[in-house]
């Protein structure tokens, strides 16, 4: 249980310490305080606090994190790199890094490359996409191969730059899905990619963002718009929704997403 008065007691610290940050050791201090568990789990996505915190000091409670729990998935915490990258087309911004917590084991995932998707001349969305220490290669097709395959946690983050009718994206993930399987492997992840269809049953509206994870084991994890969804464990699946961008017929410029494994 948290104390309230001892709780208050450390905000108004800060605060004193705020007013005197000049002064010898006043920005350790304020650290220190902000790296109190208690008072970091207090204010864990108050984004007033934040936004407070970063006009006096400019700082930012490190632990802003998205917390993604489901029943297969015992829990997995993501925490966002400060640091942006921006994918040049669209102009969107996106976390050079990202550190997860999956079931209790800590991994950072890095990013790989960026890159659009265009249909026919119009944007789409901006992509990003990571992995748990991606190893550098000569060769797309060794960094396509690791990619596709399963051991390693890896994220992808899309943020749309128009608006996108719900149909229209499940129709789109449905060709992605025929198009890198056989007729009898779409057979066997068919109720699967129906589940999945199913996460997609609003609109889209730019800015919206689709976060799809593949985590070791063939769990595949997603946040569509802001709304977790049940976690899929189907290794097949997991690869050839990966397929979609990693696949010999990628929907981006694949090349682009595995720029940092080449040295790029």
């Amino acid at each position: 249980m948290f104390s309230i008065r001892s709780d208050a007691q450390s905000i108004l610290r800060v605060n004193d310490l705020m007013k005197q940050k000049n002064a010898s050791g006043g920005i350790g201090k304020i650290k220190s305080i902000m790296n109190n568990e208690k008072f970091q789990a207090l204010f864990l996505g108050r984004t007033s606090m934040n936004r407070y915190l970063s006009r006096r000091i400019g700082i930012i409670i490190p632990l802003i994190c998205t917390v993604l729990m489901s029943a297969v998935v015992m829990s997995s915490t993501i925490c966002y790199s400060q640091q942006n990258v921006k994918e040049p087309s669209t102009g969107r911004s996106f976390p050079a890094g990202v550190q997860i917590n999956h079931n209790g084991k800590e991994d950072t995932l890095k990013l790989t490359g960026l890159a659009v998707r265009k249909k026919f001349i119009f944007k789409v969305y901006g992509i990003a996409h990571y992995m748990q220490d991606p190893v550098n290669v000569k060769e797309e097709k060794t960094a396509f191969r690791d990619i596709l395959t399963d051991g390693k946690a890896k994220q992808i983050i899309m943020e749309f730059v128009r608006d996108v009718d719900a149909e229209k994206i499940r129709d789109a993930y449905l060709d992605g899905f025929k198009e890198h399987t056989t007729s009898t492997e779409f057979q066997q992840i068919q109720s699967t990619v129906n589940q999945f269809l199913g996460y997609f049953s609003k609109d889209v509206k730019e800015n919206d963002r689709f976060v799809l994870r593949w985590l070791p084991g063939g769990v595949i994890t997603a946040a569509i718009q802001g709304e977790e969804k049940p976690a899929i464990t189907n290794g097949l699946f997991a690869r050839t929704l990966w397929s979609i961008w990693f696949g010999d017929d990628s929907i981006v410029d694949k090349s682009k997403l595995i720029e940092s494994m080449l040295g790029k």
